[in-house]
């Protein structure tokens, strides 16, 4: 008994097509059966749908034609492709044939790595992630590519000692490279975008701009300030029962947010916060206590950049009284240390009150 007759036309073995798709599959048979046809066409990201994929049939001379609708024009469409064609007959005879080609039609796309995603997302950034790392894709294979970067109205193309390229081994018929471009390259303030401008070997041009993955951010190494007014480290409010105090900041492009500590609670302000305060936080109502307060504050901008002073205690007094004002200065121990001589004392001195009431009793 014969098996069916199976011809795929249209595209070849590992073709590499740019323009149009459309896939001719026919089978033939003396005892051709209808119902035991199985073609399938799938993609190795697997993101092309039954929409963008389609054929028709059409009854020809001992079986059928199967013709492909010309794959949809869509970015999602391009990959690494494998068509399987399995035929039964009504005999029970089977045969199959399977052939894979790829579609390149918009070329490259490109994937951000951890450092270039976070300083795009950030947008202020002092680099401090890490080198900015891009990954290439593409179906056809690499041929030429460049690597330049845009400050302010300044071009710069980078040599191609300047960055470093890997490519991997081909995973699922899609070749990948990596691009790495040290953090250091970018020393001045101002802001960047980083072009990587690609061929491949089907002869498509692209950049990873065009393919919605643009690295653009702000260098900014410039720390954020701080300033606390209304109080003084070291200082002593005496007879009043409350001070007030405020602390402002600013930054020359953009504050990320600050941690203000009062006597040990701690309060964070986020950018937004610190501005609908008109950039000063003010600390009402700090109270008469017979221990010493302090402030502590932390300040960040929104590129990571740190205060130079953060950290720094203010520690001040604030006392209705002078009882208060010699408490909080002497400070807790020193007290607990005076109590413990007073209440010794206080023991001795009665004893020797009890001890001479006594003498005097038995004198009598």
């Amino acid at each position: 008994m014969t098996a069916p007759e199976i011809s795929i036309s249209q595209v070849e073995k590992d073709g590499v097509y740019t323009d149009e798709v459309s896939p001719v599959i026919s089978v033939t048979d003396t005892n051709y059966n209808k119902d035991g046809i199985s073609i399938s066409v799938t993609g190795a990201r697997g993101e092309a749908g039954s929409d963008d994929v389609a054929y028709s049939a059409e009854t020809v001379s001992n079986g059928e034609k199967y013709s492909y609708s010309n794959f949809k024009q869509s970015e999602n469409v391009d990959d690494n492709y494998t068509l399987v064609v399995t035929a039964k007959d009504m005999a029970g005879n089977e045969t199959s044939q399977e052939i894979g080609f790829k579609v390149d039609r918009f070329g490259s796309y490109f994937v951000l790595g951890k450092a270039a995603k976070a300083s795009v997302d950030r947008y202020y950034t002092n680099l401090s992630d890490g080198d900015i790392v891009i990954d290439e894709y593409n179906v056809a294979g690499f041929a030429d590519s460049d690597v330049y970067y845009t400050v302010g109205d300044k071009v710069v193309n980078l040599e191609s000692n300047e960055y470093t390229v890997k490519e991997d081994k081909p995973s699922n018929g899609w070749n990948k490279r990596s691009f790495t471009i040290p953090a250091d390259t970018f020393k001045d303030e101002g802001v960047y975008s980083i072009v990587i401008h690609t061929k491949d070997a089907a002869g498509k041009e692209t950049d990873n701009e065009v393919k919605n993955a643009a690295v653009k951010f702000c260098i900014d190494r410039t720390a954020p300030e701080y300033h606390v007014a209304g109080v003084e480290n070291g200082a002593v409010y005496e007879n009043t029962d409350s001070v007030s105090a405020s602390v402002s900041f600013h930054d020359n492009l953009a504050l990320g947010y600050a941690d203000i500590t009062v006597d040990g609670v701690k309060t964070r302000y986020e950018a937004k916060d610190i501005e609908k305060l008109g950039g000063e936080v003010k600390l009402d109502d700090i109270k008469a206590s017979a221990k010493k307060h302090t402030i502590v504050v932390e300040c960040f901008d929104a590129a990571g950049n740190g205060a130079s002073d953060n950290g720094s205690e203010i520690t001040f007094t604030v006392s209705s009284n002078a009882i208060q004002t010699a408490m909080a200065e002497a400070g807790s121990i020193s007290w607990i240390i005076i109590l413990i001589i007073v209440i010794v004392v206080l023991i001795i001195a009665g004893i020797v009150i009890f001890l001479v009431r006594k003498k005097k009793k038995d004198n009598n």
